[in-house]
């Protein structure tokens, strides 16, 4: 659920980040727009991944949590001191938003496996909802590269999220059985 509610906004982010805080903070924003963008793809990721982060606990597996948390902690303090001593907050960033693409995402995965969820399944929702942003992403990308004007771009933006929102409202049998459960409460 997480996936489908976060990857296409934050995708879409990671193209127009910069964009977006220049239009709607000003220019003196720009550069934490393009902060933003960096940063997307591991907020994305930490999104997913929090509400499995204590599994370990639940399936006693403390020396797992224990190991994942300082190697967290490692790969943290390294990317900042990296980018620290060369002198680039985007550089620090970028390491930052690797290093916690891969701790998150293998938590994500070990999570799965001591939950029983086979990886190809969730594998094959990541891909969907990829498939689903690729049109969208290819075209605002072109329209960026292109040097569309930023409001427009924005705009369109937006735009294509609540398309993609909607589309998922109308699709999704999961989505739809969550919004029938608001509507009907007292149903069980």
């Amino acid at each position: 659920m997480l996936v489908i509610i976060g990857m296409f906004p934050i995708l879409i982010l990671t193209i127009v980040g910069g964009d977006v805080f220049t239009v709607i903070f000003g220019r003196a924003w720009t550069e934490a727009g393009v902060y933003a963008q960096i940063l997307s793809l591991w907020a994305f990721i930490w999104f997913i991944s929090s509400p499995l982060s204590t599994i370990y606990l639940v399936v006693e597996e403390h020396h797992f949590g224990f190991s994942y948390n300082f190697f967290n902690l490692v790969t943290r303090f390294l990317s900042l001191i990296i980018g620290g001593i060369l002198g680039s907050a985007r550089i620090a960033l970028l390491l930052f938003s690797i290093s916690g693409i891969v701790v998150y995402g293998y938590l994500c995965l070990k999570m799965m496996y001591y939950s029983g969820v086979k990886t190809s399944k969730a594998l094959k929702i990541v891909f969907s909802n990829l498939v689903l942003f690729l049109p969208a992403g290819a075209a605002l990308a072109a329209l960026k590269t292109a040097g569309m004007d930023q409001i427009f771009l924005v705009v369109l933006s937006g735009l294509i999220i609540c398309i993609y929102y909607l589309y998922i409202l109308k699709t999704d049998k999961q989505v739809k059985e969550i919004i029938g459960g608001f509507r009907s409460p007292g149903k069980a």
